[in-house]
């Protein structure tokens, strides 16, 4: 009989711990901000920055007004290239995160 009492005690040990939940980089939240603006900043350094120096314009614009012309003239557009490689990246993080949590696909 005490090994019962020994089960249950280890038991309800068991399922207050698994309710205590230890998030890392912010959780899901974190995560997302993570997968979201990562690349973005990357590509922001990218295009924002040359060998001599760094400036809140890219090359060849001098101010923001410039800046938000070009891109309101529609200029800018999303190819289904672009658009396939966002997906991908997306995709990518979400089976991470599906392999992390021990599920399979």
């Amino acid at each position: 009989m005490a090994s019962h009492k020994g089960n249950a005690a280890l038991a309800k040990d068991t399922a207050a711990t698994k309710k205590e939940i230890d998030w890392e980089w912010g959780g899901p939240i974190g995560a997302l901000c993570l997968t979201v603006f990562l690349p973005v900043i990357v590509v922001g350094l990218w295009a924002f920055c040359s060998k001599d120096s760094c400036s809140v314009y890219p090359p060849g614009f001098d101010s923001l007004d410039a800046l938000w012309a070009f891109v309101s003239s529609g200029a800018l557009t999303v190819t289904s290239t672009s658009a396939q490689v966002v997906a991908g990246w997306l995709a990518f993080q979400v089976s991470r995160w599906w392999c992390g949590n021990g599920v399979t696909l």
